[in-house]
């Protein structure tokens, strides 16, 4: 437990008086719950992972006794507040215009986290639009490490992928047969790629994100029907060796559901990854980009005959795919309900990139996600 928890944890201790475990209680949400030992609450333990505001509100609100082990909660089935503020904030806008399909539930699926932990980072000011991203900004964003297959065994990196749970990410099949390297391990909690300690200010330690994590691939999945010549289902899911450790600054994305709504016309959706502008180089700090969504007919009539036969392809109106991004995630904002506040990034699209088709006006491609659902799900062995 880190200091930060233990401190909360204390907190909670503190003017409660002993109950008998297991009574029945109602939560700040107004749910008929269980007062239990905080360590078995899973909803709550989860939802502090990320030490957000409300939520440590909400679990201080949720405390009903305590035993000699710590304090006991109220808990029910979610460990954050649900039920919209009495006070709105009329100046603040949702950093994506709701539209009649922005609400959607995450996949109730023992391999994939529930909606405590998917699609969430921390609040702030954020700058979409060919910015640079904050440090704990889109936190399920990964960088795939290749090791050069000669002497030197230098190291280099060609793709991103996106974290969906504690053991597995995903990126495009492509990223898994770069000439002359071998793909070895997916770094995650990557900001800044010229240095160790990530900062925004590198005089003041409390400005820092926690060390990157560089983690061994130990098994590669790909689409069993990918196609190499014109890319079609290019899907792959790579198997950490350990479980990874949530934090502000290493989380998942959350996977939409198979039957996923379509995206409109100038629907907006952003990607992330290391990239900068048309000159091609790679950015040293992770960058964020705004698109919109393309009329699928007018994009794909661009394409070569053999990509317009590929399904389940997304584009946009940008002119250049960055090779850094290759992999990356394609992210929309959804809401659990008509609180605007409740918001989740989910996983669009997988950057597709064409080898042979990168021409200024080009549109970008992306594989939908939603269409691999299933595929992922049967796929996954480990939560």
């Amino acid at each position: 437990m880190n200091i930060k928890t233990y401190l909360l944890f204390s907190y909670l201790t503190l003017f409660v008086f002993a109950e008998e475990t297991e009574t029945p209680c109602v939560t700040p949400n107004g749910e008929n719950a269980l007062c239990i030992p905080i360590n078995n609450c899973k909803v709550i333990k989860q939802a502090l992972i990320f030490l957000e505001q409300d939520v440590i509100e909400f679990a201080r609100k949720s405390r009903c006794g305590f035993e000699d082990d710590g304090p006991l909660v109220c808990c029910g089935s979610v460990g954050k507040p649900t039920t919209p503020s009495t006070v709105i904030d009329h100046t603040k806008k949702p950093t994506l215009r709701p539209t009649d399909h922005s609400l959607v539930t995450p996949i109730d699926n023992v391999y994939l986290p529930d909606d405590s932990l998917c699609g969430i980072q921390s609040k702030g000011e954020r700058m979409i639009g060919g910015e640079f991203t904050t440090l704990d900004e889109f936190p399920w964003t990964a960088i795939l490490v290749y090791v050069k297959n000669d002497y030197s065994n230098s190291i280099s990196s060609f793709c991103s992928a996106t974290l969906i749970n504690h053991r597995y990410v995903l990126t495009a099949a492509e990223c898994l047969e770069i000439p002359g390297y071998n793909l070895t391990e997916v770094r995650l909690g990557e900001w800044r790629r010229s240095t160790d300690d990530d900062c925004d200010d590198p005089s003041d330690i409390e400005t820092c994100a926690d060390p990157v994590l560089d983690v061994p691939i130990i098994e590669k999945i790909v689409h069993p029907f990918y196609n190499k010549k014109n890319r079609n289902n290019n899907i792959a899911l790579l198997l950490l060796q350990k479980k990874i450790k949530y934090s502000a600054f290493v989380r998942p994305i959350c996977l939409p559901p198979s039957d996923f709504p379509q995206l409109s016309q100038r629907s907006e959706v952003v990607v992330s990854g290391w990239s900068t502008s048309e000159n091609g180089l790679l950015s040293d700090v992770k960058m964020q980009t705004k698109f919109f969504v393309e009329e699928s007919n007018e994009c794909t009539s661009t394409l070569p005959k053999s990509i317009r036969e590929v399904s389940g392809l997304i584009c946009s109106d940008k002119n250049v795919i960055y090779r850094g991004d290759t992999g990356g995630p394609l992210m929309r904002i959804y809401y659990m309900s008509d609180d605007f506040n409740n918001e989740h990034w989910y996983l669009e699209g997988i950057i597709f990139k064409l080898r042979d088709f990168e021409e200024v006006g080009a549109p970008l491609i992306y594989m939908k996600t939603s269409k691999y659902t299933k595929w992922i799900l049967n796929n996954l062995k480990h939560p």
